[in-house]
């Protein structure tokens, strides 16, 4: 029979064996105490003028979320190292650890926070359509629900969820576009070659205003409302809450309108009082 003394040996041995993973392998295997060591992050992009915006000549980033992003770092004296994604590869090279942030106008999907944790929202914005100058078919967004009608979409943007759930009776033309560039699927319209194109509805607006021969459709208001967030891994926990809290400070003391305001965007947001009793 053991004595006292022999189980609080043996008791102690067992807390201070291996449990499956040595502690630097734990270190490492938490995001953000990795980011705090090596001063840098992985962060993915996909461009969407004013938020991102891609130098097509240097390839240099700038646009209000960049400007967000990187002022939270600098405060932390961390460097970003970017990738550009698509819509449709954001999810897939955030869970593979090609980088630690989607920071970019990622859209709060339900099939996508199965994949990724995404931050509290935000912007707002909603999606409208595009059509030729003078089309009378479209009075209502359900006419286009018709195996007639072709509409091009992005793959995996907002405008293609969208179609697939309320016009499953449309004949989809969806398109890899190269980056967040969507002028791809307007000009499947321009040409002819689709009846109606979808997506966000500051894109739409700003393809129909540089050229006259189509114009946009369900604008206000708009045919859906999209929560646009941030993205991390599911079980980072640690970096999600220090890129919520870093986020309200810039919500709570303007800045983020601010950077809104000086690359011109006109984005939704909820409204908030504050009342002392």
């Amino acid at each position: 029979m053991k004595s006292l003394a022999q189980k609080l040996v043996a008791t102690t041995l067992f807390l201070l064996a291996p449990t499956g993973c040595s502690p630097s392998q734990r270190e490492h295997a938490d995001t953000l105490e990795k980011i705090k060591r090596e001063k840098r992050i992985e962060v993915c992009y996909v461009t969407m003028p004013p938020m991102v915006i891609k130098d097509s000549t240097t390839g240099k980033l700038k646009g209000h979320m960049i400007e967000t992003l990187e002022e939270i770092l600098s405060e932390n004296h961390v460097y970003p190292r970017y990738h550009e994604q698509s819509w449709g590869t954001a999810a897939l090279a955030l869970q593979s650890g090609i980088c630690d942030l989607v920071a970019t106008g990622y859209f709060i999907k339900t099939s996508r926070a199965f994949a990724v944790a995404f931050t509290e929202p935000l912007l707002y914005l909603g999606d409208s359509a595009l059509v030729r100058k003078q089309e009378l078919r479209f009075q209502k967004i359900s006419e286009a629900n018709d195996p007639a009608v072709t509409i091009a979409v992005a793959l995996g943007e907002s405008g293609h969820e969208y179609a697939k759930k309320f016009l499953p009776k449309a004949n989809l033309n969806v398109l890899e576009v190269e980056g967040g560039d969507l002028s791809r699927i307007y000009l499947e319209v321009q040409n002819g070659r689709a009846d109606m194109a979808i997506s966000d509805s500051w894109n739409v607006k700003r393809f129909a205003e540089h050229h006259d021969n189509v114009e946009i459709k369900f604008q206000s208001p708009p045919l859906n409302l999209n929560a646009v967030a941030w993205a991390v891994r599911q079980n980072d926990v640690s970096l999600l809450n220090f890129i919520e809290n870093a986020l309200e400070v810039m919500k709570t003391s303007g800045r983020l309108i601010e950077l809104e305001k000086k690359y011109k965007a006109h984005w939704l947001h909820k409204t908030t009082t504050f009342a002392q009793e």
